[in-house]
């Protein structure tokens, strides 16, 4: 784990020295990308500068990293007083300040990417992953890898975004819990900082200390820190967004990656197209969600890896509930 922090320094160098980089000399769109601090782990931004670049020499970017408001606003003022015609953030942590600047230039096009914007602007886009379905994967998988019977969840602070995490893994511990006929016990734990990676570790130690052997947690750096804890304590944990597999620790159990590059793709035909809708969500069935593939040493076996790909086969096919908030998960545990 400790070379992985390393990793993480050189990476985040690497972004350093290519932040503004551009191609296409003869570029007459030009397209701004903002990240949120979870970029130094997050393939995202690669996936994302590939959707761009296929695009041809017509179309230049540049990338951007801040962490709050005040340094989105300022980089967005920045871009459009450059002449740049797209900007995309890349996280919901981006919501206020594309918001904002939506409101405040009507001839820029937004996009912003694992989000949900409320209510709906002409000229803002957001694309929401399906993690209510990723979730249920992953409370599935612990389900049934569960030697303690007792499973956990480290998340933001609730809304409504990580009410989709959070129910959805419950739903999955559900089907796991009703097909192995026992109880699952489930613990949850909220983080007010997404990317406080002290505290996602402290979080998860409390947890293992109290018996639990998994933990699914929901990505950024404060999930590298659960990924910490698990390593320490000989436990394991699942998780979203950061495209980790036990070649990286075989503490890390499995791992669900959101596809940005496909996202990014059809948002650029859409965002322009005022028909398209404003908000779309794309999950399992539209092959934006993907599990990582199967390692022989990794503690999830292969019978189990069948199953949660035949799981995963039954939602894209419809054939699975999954709540997404208190109430429909209510709803689910009245049938």
């Amino acid at each position: 784990m400790k070379n992985k922090i390393k990793y993480l320094a050189v990476l985040l160098s690497l972004f350093l020295l290519l932040t503004a980089c551009s191609f296409g000399d003869k570029a007459s769109h030009k397209i701004g990308v903002l990240s949120d601090n979870r970029l130094d782990k997050d393939p995202k931004i690669g996936q994302i500068s590939q959707s761009i670049e296929a695009l041809g020499d017509a179309y230049s970017y540049t990338t951007h990293k801040g962490n709050k408001d005040k340094d989105y606003m300022s980089t967005i003022e920045s871009l459009i007083k450059k002449d740049y015609r797209t900007i995309i953030g890349s996280s919901f942590i981006n919501n206020t300040a594309f918001e904002n600047m939506a409101d405040q230039n009507e001839q820029v096009n937004f996009i912003v990417l694992d989000s949900v914007i409320d209510p709906e602007r002409e000229n803002l886009l957001s694309v929401r992953f399906k993690s209510e379905e990723a979730a249920f994967i992953a409370g599935y998988a612990a389900g049934l890898k569960t030697k303690s019977n007792m499973v956990g969840f480290i998340g933001v602070k609730s809304d409504l975004l990580n009410d989709y995490h959070e129910y959805g893994f419950k739903s999955g511990i559900l089907a796991a819990a009703e097909e192995l006929n026992k109880q699952i016990a489930l613990k949850t734990e909220h983080l007010e900082n997404y990317s406080d990676y002290s505290q996602g570790q402290a979080k998860a130690k409390d947890l293992y200390e109290i018996g639990i052997d998994i933990i699914y947690h929901t990505g950024g750096e404060s999930g590298l820190g659960v990924d910490e804890a698990a390593e320490d304590m000989s436990r394991f944990s699942i998780s979203y967004g950061l495209n980790e597999t036990s070649k990286d620790s075989p503490h890390i159990m499995m791992s669900i990656s959101p596809d940005y590059k496909m996202a990014t793709d059809q948002a650029l035909r859409d965002v322009t197209n005022k028909d398209a809708k404003r908000k779309v969500a794309y999950g399992f069935a539209e092959n934006s969600l993907s599990l990582n593939p199967y390692i022989e040493e990794s503690y999830l076996d292969q019978d189990t890896y069948n199953k949660i790909l035949s799981k995963i086969e039954e939602i894209k096919a419809g054939k699975v509930k999954i709540a997404f908030n208190e109430e429909s998960y209510k709803d689910l545990l009245e049938k």
